[in-house]
């Protein structure tokens, strides 16, 4: 099973290094998010703004939830907007395995490994228009839905775990409303699991504790949707 995760880390790494060589940046949706990031460095670090060189300026950011744009903008500061894209996509593509095995390893490390795998496999046999896999990040340029997975199950994990540490409760209340502010379906997805965690508990400490997540995603996320 250690060869298995090994040869899929250098599938994923062979996924990376492809996206980073290649002109996937271009590629449809891709574009788009690039000029959102053009837009995003006139306001940065404010998640929307006013963009004043295309049609006598307009408000920016207000349409798509933007904290993935928010972050490589941050990032195209210190390398350029195309390099730090294809970093950020890069660096999510490595994470994703990591992250799908932490969130099953509650279980049995054997079920966790092979379920890890059918879980990448999937992601990679999807159609490109439903978004949050390969082919969707490859050939459309679905860039959000995708860089957001590693936090997705970072997010399921925790849940899961949310009884054992306190630090598990802080993460999960900082990654629900960062998965809010990244992509809509996704988010969908997440608070989704968090209601069923919730009505699934049987401990009032751990229902205080779902609420509060809940409650995280309330604060700091339905002002995405008021923009």
């Amino acid at each position: 099973l250690g060869s298995r995760r090994a040869r899929l880390r250098r599938l994923c790494t062979a996924f990376a290094v492809l996206y980073i060589s290649g002109p996937f940046i271009d590629s449809y949706d891709a574009a788009g998010h690039r000029i959102m990031i053009q837009s995003a460095q006139q306001y940065w670090p404010l998640p929307v703004g006013w963009d004043t060189p295309s049609f006598m300026g307009h408000m920016s950011g207000e349409a798509y939830p933007m904290f993935i744009h928010w972050l490589i903008t941050g990032v195209s500061f210190l390398i350029g907007i195309g390099p730090a894209m294809k970093a950020v996509v890069a660096l999510s593509i490595l994470a994703l395995p990591s992250s799908i095995y932490w969130y099953l390893l509650k279980e049995n490390r054997a079920r966790a490994s092979y379920t890890t795998i059918i879980t990448v496999g999937v992601l990679l046999l999807l159609p490109g228009h439903i978004g949050s896999n390969f082919l969707g990040l490859f050939t459309i340029g679905l860039i959000p839905s995708f860089v957001v997975m590693p936090l997705f199950f970072a997010l399921l994990g925790c849940l899961r775990r949310i009884d054992e540490k306190r630090s598990y409760l802080v993460w999960a209340a900082i990654l629900f409303p960062a998965i809010l502010w990244s992509h809509i379906v996704v988010a969908m997805a997440a608070g989704l699991y968090v209601v069923l965690t919730l009505l699934r508990s049987r401990s009032a400490r751990t229902t205080k504790k779902l609420l509060l997540v809940l409650a995280s995603g309330s604060i700091l996320g339905i002002p995405l949707f008021l923009a």
